[in-house]
């Protein structure tokens, strides 16, 4: 099962409308930022904002579009890896 990667390369199943299984500690932005304390540094808003942007060119590279994008339909695990949920 392929996967959306935020460095570029593989469509994923589940932008596709499959379901597909992260084997990860992820949790979505909007509570990443909880825990954070309701905000993030300079680097890290860097980091998620520059995978995030890769993604999306991807995904609309191969004419996607996500349609729903907000905090809560995108993961985020320990090592700052960003990942994007929900195409339906």
């Amino acid at each position: 099962m392929a996967e959306v990667s935020n460095t570029a390369g593989k469509l994923s199943a589940a932008a596709c409308g499959a379901s597909a299984k992260v084997d990860v500690e992820s949790s979505t932005l909007k509570g990443f930022i909880a825990k954070s304390g309701g905000k993030l540094g300079v680097r890290e808003t860097a980091v998620v904002l520059k995978q995030l942007s890769e993604s999306l060119s991807y995904v609309h590279s191969q004419e996607i579009a996500h349609l729903d994008l907000k905090p809560e339909n995108i993961l985020v695990d320990e090592k700052l890896v960003v990942r994007l949920i929900d195409f339906s």
